[in-house]
């Protein structure tokens, strides 16, 4: 993936901060186990992630870049007939900065809850 800044006339403007992103180019690889819906064992209600990532992020006014590299993890749980899913995802990162001798550890868990959509569903008449 890519994004850039389309402002132009940033370049005017005096800026506190001289180190804003101006682009970022992406590149993700991911692969997935998904939960199997017709089976009633426990294991098969498992679906398991795994990824790497790779990112540059240009510096508008110094035209440098910050390097980041990354792996994540994670598993979810189906429950209940309709659907309902838990995720539980782990993502671990490190950021180089051209400025900076120090590198960025970076740490995020992240915790989901999908309820399955029973709320717009008709109802038969008696």
């Amino acid at each position: 993936s890519s994004f850039n800044d389309g402002a132009k006339g940033l370049s005017k403007i005096n800026l506190p901060l001289s180190k804003w992103i101006s682009s970022t180019n992406s590149f993700a690889f991911s692969t997935v186990r998904f939960a199997n819906n017709s089976s009633l064992s426990t294991i098969d209600k498992i679906s398991i992630r795994a990824g790497l990532k790779y990112s540059e992020h240009l510096l508008g006014n110094d035209k440098k870049s910050i390097q980041e590299y990354g792996c994540s993890a994670g598993v979810g749980f189906k429950f209940k007939n309709v659907g309902n899913q838990i995720d539980f995802n782990y993502y671990l990162g490190l950021r180089e900065y051209p400025f900076a001798l120090n590198k960025e550890l970076i740490q995020q868990l992240q915790v989901s809850l999908s309820l399955a959509d029973i709320w717009f569903i008709k109802r038969r008449q008696k």
